[in-house]
């Protein structure tokens, strides 16, 4: 693994590679992971022959935590930025929650530079605006009661919450909640504003992971079906019995998946 830095807007982003070649696949995390948290899905995609880059986005992990810039823009712009750094051809981006809404945006706002983007259950739900700022705070709150906890505990606390993950995200995920900033839930004021009319100016192929509401997945069965009327080119893959991290609770149905599409895209 070559891990790597570059600034853009002021900010120190760190940011990972791995495999080799011109096929260029970019895994960008959720709110408050890192990139690391990809787990096996990073030695699996290098391994079948891609050149995999994942970023730790802006307050996040091992990259710089500004006072400001969380918003989905700027975010999107932050990854792009890193496109525009390696000088590579258009990759898939393969996004995960917020992530994936920022993959979203930058398929809508940036075309000519994505080949195609993977939504693993991102953030396409319509909150209450009265709800963002008491949404917000309780993160904050649970985070800072998360880095209280010794690393350990945080391994025990996921384990209890997450009994499906293997080792290698556990462990991942515990560190994250450690080294993520607070300010990042900042982005909950927006990240769900203008999902639909993303789908709209998208120019490339799509692809939608999706749970079950009941096991914490937020695509609903509803959103599912509203994409699929509307946009029927969009591929959609129900994962069942799984809840809002597919790739990690199901990660052979969704590994395989991902293999096929990538084929078929380069």
């Amino acid at each position: 693994m070559e891990t790597e830095t570059f600034t853009h807007d002021g900010v120190v982003f760190h940011y990972d590679c791995k495999g080799e070649g011109k096929k260029h696949v970019m895994l960008q995390h959720g709110l408050s992971d890192y990139a690391p948290c990809w787990g096996e899905m990073i030695s699996d995609l290098s391994g079948f022959g891609y050149r995999v880059v994942m970023m730790d986005a802006r307050g996040h992990g091992r990259s710089g935590k500004p006072d400001v810039g969380y918003n989905l823009d700027t975010l999107t712009a932050d990854m792009m930025a890193l496109i525009s750094h390696l000088r590579i051809d258009p990759p898939v981006i393969i996004g995960h929650s917020m992530g994936g809404n920022m993959s979203a945006r930058a398929a809508s706002s940036f075309p000519a530079q994505i080949r195609a983007v993977v939504l693993i259950d991102p953030v396409f739900d319509d909150i209450p605006e009265d709800k963002r700022l008491s949404s917000i705070n309780e993160r904050v709150l649970k985070n800072r009661k998360i880095k209280k906890m010794s690393h350990k505990e945080i391994q025990d606390y996921t384990r209890s919450r997450h009994p499906m993950w293997k080792d290698v995200y556990v462990e991942n995920y515990a560190m994250s909640k450690i080294m993520v900033s607070e300010e990042v839930f900042n982005i909950m004021m927006d990240i769900d504003k203008g999902w639909r009319k993303d789908l709209e100016k998208a120019q490339c192929p799509i692809m939608i992971v999706t749970g079950d509401k009941g096991h914490g997945a937020i695509v609903s069965k509803d959103t599912s079906a509203w994409i699929h009327d509307n946009y029927p080119d969009i591929r959609i893959l129900h994962v069942p019995d799984v809840g809002h991290s597919a790739h990690r609770e199901n990660y052979q149905m969704v590994i395989t998946e991902i293999k096929e599409y990538l084929l078929r895209i380069f």
